[in-house]
């Protein structure tokens, strides 16, 4: 017992620091004390930009307003990030997935926020990672559905296949002859999109049951995934 305390508060600990160097960065961000490493020529460019930018408001009072909107715009995507991803890290804590995937579903937002100041080989290295946690989750996500978690490297496949170009590499030569290029690759790749959006609208359908929800409830859940799942998260019912 002792010892899962002690889990606890390291998790506890390890989501408070996060926490703060997230509220810290972007309390820096928005205060304009750091900006990204840059060279001289991308500083210039940017100042222009900037420049540029001021210019086209009538005022310096008006550009200055409007910053502040959009700074106090994103400050609540963040928030609504947060609440939606603590919704969502509660629920796959009903469905018994891993801890560590449960906090890192919670505090997503908050290393997206860090993520932003990252650059070269180390945002490469980030995206990898991420990119293998979300697998995970989704795995474990569709294994606690009842589902087969194979469903969970779909989208990634076909998104790899279509982004860096894999298609025109994996095409086989007589398609490429007859000047179609990789565009019969693509089409497979957009087929397997599909699929796993049907698949993931069933797990939903699957997941809405577990909780014994009504029918406009799992349809909820079916279109509207992000809001439906962390309801499900905070709701006192346990599915399992």
């Amino acid at each position: 017992m002792k010892d899962t305390n002690a889990k606890i508060n390291l998790f506890i600990v390890i989501i408070l620091v996060v926490i703060i160097v997230a509220a810290i960065i972007l309390f820096l961000k928005i205060s304009g004390v750091i900006k990204p490493s840059e060279s001289s020529n991308e500083v210039e460019e940017g100042y222009s930009e900037v420049y540029f930018e001021y210019k086209t408001y009538p005022t310096y009072e008006d550009y200055k307003r409007e910053k502040a909107i959009e700074t106090a715009f994103d400050i609540l995507k963040v928030a609504i990030s947060i609440a939606i991803s603590l919704g969502t890290s509660k629920l796959y804590k009903k469905l018994g997935l891993p801890n560590y995937i449960v906090i890192f579903t919670f505090i997503y937002p908050i290393l997206m926020v860090i993520k932003g100041f990252t650059y070269g080989f180390l945002e490469i290295v980030i995206s990898i990672v991420f990119s293998m946690l979300g697998i995970i989750s989704m795995y474990n996500y569709f294994k606690a559905v009842g589902m087969s978690g194979k469903w969970a490297i779909m989208p990634f496949l076909a998104l790899l296949i279509m982004s860096f170009g894999l298609s025109s590499m994996l095409a086989p030569s007589f398609v490429r002859d007859i000047g179609t290029g990789g565009s019969f690759i693509t089409i497979i790749a957009f087929i397997m999109l599909i699929a796993w959006v049907i698949a993931y609208i069933l797990s939903n359908v699957k997941l809405g049951q577990m909780f014994g929800k009504t029918t406009p409830f799992i349809v909820g859940l079916a279109i509207l995934p992000f809001i439906f799942q962390p309801i499900l998260g905070y709701s006192k019912e346990d599915g399992i």
